[in-house]
């Protein structure tokens, strides 16, 4: 008798064991499930912060460049402050005869036909890294051109 008795402790001691594994285990794949849901919304957001980011920076430097364009002077610069980063990544203004291209490197860009004035003036073609944090824009006769 004092022999089953002793085989039901080490039994039960046996399943609290167990029962502490499974909770250990069920604890850890929680934690981890969590982390990557998580992880997964973080680059989602950060996708849609970086175009928001583009789109706000090519608006910027539109503007900029329509309001020279609509100045009286023939010949006329601006210097626009742009950010140094877009979604944490350096970026690239490119002015083409087509309009405005706002880029990071992943292919994500941001165009502007800058309402069509590409029919009245020349856009010389030109590319900007975003690194030193502003680009000047030249108008010249019926040029543009960004520095």
């Amino acid at each position: 008798m004092g022999y089953t008795k002793i085989l039901n402790m080490a039994k039960i001691g046996q399943v609290l064991a167990f029962e502490q594994i499974v909770l250990f285990s069920l604890a850890v794949s929680i934690f981890i499930a969590t982390y990557f849901i998580f992880n997964s919304y973080t680059s989602v957001y950060a996708e849609f912060a970086e175009y928001d980011q583009l789109e706000q920076i090519k608006e910027t430097v539109a503007n900029s460049i329509l309001s020279l364009l609509l100045s009286t002077n023939s010949s006329s610069s601006i210097v626009v402050k742009i950010p140094k980063f877009a979604g944490q990544k350096p970026y690239f203004i490119a002015l083409r005869e087509n309009g405005l291209y706002v880029y990071v490197r992943n292919g994500r860009e941001s165009f502007s036909n800058l309402y069509f004035m590409n029919k009245t003036y020349t856009f010389k073609k030109s590319t900007i890294l975003s690194g030193r944090g502003k680009l000047i824009i030249y108008k010249t006769g019926n040029s543009i051109i960004l520095k």
